[in-house]
């Protein structure tokens, strides 16, 4: 049973689902699809980065641990961004960006995977610090209330503007 949920990190779910939805509603409206993508995939770039890593890779979870951290999500984003045509490499960047904060922004009401806190300006400073309000997975809890928010804003939303917003994409 424990394999199964390792590999297919069933038990980091409820969290991807937490930092998606979360994203998800504080969103910009009339944000055109492919920056809404971006700014989605910022949300979940933190753990996108560390969680299959330290799931498959106990022993070595500090080293991951690292990738979750501002500075280097930021490095990550500005390679990601390189990837884009030149017009767009700064909204690309800034979405991306903008969606990582929301992402560190709900982390720091969670306790850290070190009982501790986040390494906020690691390499710099091994300084770690939450609010320790409850456990990453804890969000298990919470999920299925975000997924039920999330369901009822896209049905009505969808109602308004979704036809074109899904489908055009200037």
């Amino acid at each position: 049973n424990s394999i199964l949920k390792n590999l297919f990190l069933l038990e980091k779910m409820p969290e991807l689902i937490t930092h998606t939805t979360f994203a998800y509603l504080i969103r910009r409206r009339n944000l055109e699809i492919h920056f809404f993508i971006l700014f989605l995939l910022g949300a979940m770039l933190p753990d996108l980065l560390t969680r299959p890593f330290t799931t498959f890779f106990k022993p070595e979870q500090f080293f991951f641990n690292a990738s979750h951290t501002p500075l280097v999500v930021l490095l990550w984003i500005i390679l990601i961004s390189q990837f884009f045509e030149k017009e767009i490499r700064w909204n690309v960047f800034k979405y991306i960006s903008l969606g990582t904060l929301t992402h560190f922004f709900l982390d720091l009401f969670q306790n850290g995977s070190n009982n501790i806190g986040y390494q906020w300006f690691f390499p710099f400073s091994e300084w770690n610090f939450s609010f320790n309000l409850f456990w990453a997975d804890e969000s298990i809890y919470i999920a299925p209330f975000m997924a039920i928010i999330f369901f009822i804003d896209f049905y009505f939303f969808k109602k308004k503007k979704w036809n074109n917003f899904l489908f055009k994409i200037n």
